[in-house]
Parts: structure tokens; sequence; C-alpha cells
């Protein structure tokens, strides 16, 4: 068999275009409402927060809680609607320098956490778009990271299960797992399965990658236990 071609570019379909200006008009309509909100906000704790009584100065915090996770939602939107994979933007990269690139933000938290790290030591060259691959792991690992499960051992596996067609890559994880009927549910837009515990997040992480792999001409997918960890596969076409 002869590996896969993509095309030149690829462009969105017409569905894919619609959501893209839908999110960017979303992005932009919210944006400065949100900054008008935080500056009265900043006002009002600069000037008064001395006087104000201990709920009061509760509640304030609170503003300033949900304006930051607002504003992180507004922000993955604008980097899912500004996502475009063009071919004449990949070149061929160490998959194993893209992991590392990618786990480099996390390493604090992974030592903090006691998580245990595993990479594989034979990871392949891949022809891909370097920045939104980066994204891809970095979102994986991310979402490995978020749903640990507190106080046991953690561990995270990123490994490679290649064949003559297509690359294929895989994150495990230890954590909270996924309920059967919920697996399917993980990429959608928005979409953040209620856990056993609260865990921040816009539900848009999976989302970007799952457009991200398919616009290499890809797929992703999961497989996942409750309290028994999740492993999210995707694969990438050998060019």
């Amino acid at each position: 068999m002869q590996p896969m071609k993509l095309s030149k570019s690829k462009h969105p379909n017409e569905k894919s275009q619609e959501l893209t200006l839908h999110l960017r008009a979303i992005s932009h309509e919210f944006k400065n409402p949100l900054t008008t909100i935080e500056g009265f906000a900043s006002l009002l704790d600069e000037e008064y927060g001395n006087l104000l009584p201990q709920g009061a100065k509760h509640y304030l915090d609170r503003i300033f809680f949900n304006l930051k996770r607002a504003q992180n939602l507004l922000e993955d939107l604008s980097e899912l609607a500004g996502i475009t994979i063009e071919e004449e933007n990949f070149e061929h990269v160490s998959s194993r320098e893209l992991v590392e690139a990618a786990v480099e933000p996390f390493l604090f938290i992974i030592k903090k956490q006691a998580i245990t790290l595993s990479i594989q030591d034979d990871l392949p060259f891949i022809f891909c778009d370097v920045k939104a691959m980066i994204q891809v792991f970095t979102n994986l690992i991310s979402n490995a990271i978020k749903y640990s499960r507190p106080g046991k051992p953690n561990r995270i596996e990123i490994g490679y299960e290649g064949d003559e067609i297509f690359h294929k890559f895989f994150v495990k994880d230890q954590g909270i797992g996924i309920a059967e009927k919920d697996r399917n549910k993980v990429f959608v837009l928005f979409s953040r399965l209620r856990r056993k515990r609260e865990v921040a997040g816009s539900g848009i992480g999976l989302a970007i990658v799952k457009r991200i792999i398919e616009g290499h001409g890809g797929e992703i997918w999961v497989d996942s236990r409750l309290n028994k960890g999740s492993t999210f596969f995707f694969t990438l076409p050998k060019i």
C-alpha cells in the first residue's frame, strides 16, 4: 500500500467555515464588555477594597475569578477559530522534539503532583504543522494532568504504534476516567463532563485537538474506564 497524501491545502467545509465565523463573532462581541467589567471591578477594589466587609470582599474576589475564566474561554475560542491547517506550512520534524516542547511547561506541576512521566524513546519523524502539533500534545498532556486522581499514584505515558499507512500516537493516564456513555462527547465543543470533582477548564481543549488532527488527515478517539484512566489515540498519515 502507498502512503496517503494530503491535498495542498486542507480547506474547511462550509459548516466548518460557518462555525469559525460564529466563534470569531462571539469572541469579538464579548471581549469589550468583559474588559469594562474588569476595569470597574479593579477600580472598586483599589478605591474601596479596604472598606468592604469580609462578605463583600469575597463577592469581589469571585467576580475576578469568574472574569478570568471567561477571558480564558474567549482566548480558547479565538484559538479554535484561528486554526487553519495547510500543507504549505508542514515540515518534517522529530515527534520526540514536539513532545518535549509540549511537556516542558508542565514539568513543575508533574513534579509537584508526583506524576510519573514516560515518553517512548523511538518516536518517529512526522510531516506536520509544528505549532499545531505541539498544541495537540500540550492539550492532551494538560488533560491527563487535570484529571489525575488526587492522593493516588499517577502515571502519564506518551507512546507510538505505527503501521504502513498511519502514525498512531497515544497519551495514556491513570486518572478518573470517562464513562462509556460519555466517550463520544469529549471532543464536542464546550463539552465538560461532570466528574467526581470540579476541574477548571473551558471544554474546548479536546475540540481544538480534534480539529487539528482532522486537518492533518488523521483521526482521534479515546479508550477509557471510570477510575482506571484514559488513553487518547490519534493518527497521522505517513507522507
